[in-house]
């Protein structure tokens, strides 16, 4: 199945009435430092859309920091009011308009944000319209997936470290994905080897270089650190030097993963002449759920395996219907108490949730206890 061949069920038409944005701020524990970032909270934009039968549905972006939170919004007033009018099933018409309305910006960026945000939520309606999962809509092949914990960041202890893994450990994670790039190789090796030693038997590593080396640094840590046999070496060059991408793929003996800073499709075409195995899709970056299938098309098609970037409770949904061997769901915990529902794992496995909508059941007290202000009428009317 493709995005743009899968053709959506005939349901009730009612146009969608009302587009509203709201921001809310999720602290984090531990906070997150990176080369690039000091990240204390995650903000996340919601867009709410209704329609004239009372149906809602939410797409949701996130970033770092209020100004950051607060551009996305003006986006969303912007781009919100192509939504207004159209039926939930009428995606395909309003990522057409809307693909037309950013070519002036170009197909990358905050404008990219804005489209994915209204798929989101256009998916969402129509799910809630149908009763029916995204995972239904677009045919369930699983009922459970693999997961893997991502944390164990660079600015926490050796001892934070362990306290985490071991709590994952007893959560039922059996698959971690450990952040690497410290100024000393060694420095990375020890507390590797620290969090290992209190993992269960047949635990899946996952490695991280969050964009901190250099393609020489790379292929260099690449080769100290395969003797753990990771699954995976992800971002370890900044993300637009797709030369040194193909370089660090031929010399590396650990597979490598990229693309969460890839806009559609026509970026992880870039990932394939680089020879990159594993593509990893961010959904707002990729422009919404039409545009990861698109990118699950592709990598079906040049037999590469396509992982999820965050957004757990949608990736669970859109990986059950995957046709790929093999899938990965990537757990990171900032959605988590939004929910009215707890994601269910148990020996390294998820269970895919059965539930009317694309995965988002914001809880509506949460909601009101973490926003920033009131919902913001953006429907241009």
């Amino acid at each position: 199945m493709t995005a743009d061949t899968h053709t959506y069920p005939t349901v009730l038409e009612a146009p969608i009435v009302a587009c509203e944005t709201r921001i809310l701020s999720v602290p984090l524990d531990p906070i997150i430092i990176t080369a690039n970032y000091r990240i204390v909270t995650v903000e996340m934009v919601l867009l709410r859309l209704r329609d004239a039968d009372g149906v809602t549905g939410h797409g949701c972006l996130w970033c770092f920091g209020l100004p950051q939170a607060t551009v996305i919004a003006s986006v969303l007033q912007y781009l919100a009011p192509y939504a207004h009018g159209a039926a939930a099933r009428d995606i395909g018409r309003v990522t057409a308009d809307l693909r037309r309305e950013i070519n002036f910006f170009g197909f990358k960026g905050l404008s990219v944000f804005g489209l994915a945000a209204i798929d989101m939520a256009m998916h969402d309606v129509l799910c809630r319209r149908l009763g029916v999962s995204l995972a239904t809509l677009l045919g369930r092949r699983t009922d459970e997936l693999p997961i893997y914990w991502s944390g164990l960041f660079l600015n926490q202890t050796t001892p934070e470290l362990v306290e985490e893994n071991q709590r994952v450990m007893s959560e039922g994670f059996r698959a971690v994905k450990f952040r690497v790039g410290k100024p000393s190789l060694q420095e990375d090796v020890e507390r590797l080897q620290a969090v290992l030693a209190h993992v269960e038997p047949g635990t899946v590593l996952m490695l991280d270089a969050v964009q901190e080396w250099s393609p020489e640094e790379a292929v260099r840590g690449a080769h100290r650190l395969a003797e753990f046999d990771p699954l995976w070496l992800e971002d370890p060059l900044v993300h637009n030097d797709y030369p040194g991408l193909r370089r660090v793929v031929d010399g590396s003996p650990i597979p490598i993963a990229t693309g969460e800073n890839e806009y559609l499709r026509e970026g992880f075409l870039q990932l394939l002449d680089a020879g990159c195995p594993y593509f990893l899709a961010d959904m707002q970056r990729v422009g919404g759920i039409r545009e990861w299938l698109a990118v699950a098309s592709l990598a079906q098609i040049h037999s590469r395996v396509l992982t999820p970037h965050v957004y757990p409770h949608v990736a669970l949904q859109l990986c059950s219907a995957l046709e790929q061997a093999e899938v990965w769901i990537e757990h990171i915990p900032w959605w988590d108490d939004l929910m009215t529902y707890r994601i269910e794992i148990a020996d390294g496995l998820v269970k895919v949730p059965d539930r009317p909508g694309i995965g988002f059941d914001f809880d509506p007290e949460v909601l009101d206890a973490r926003a920033l202000g009131p919902w913001q009428d953006v429907s241009g009317s």
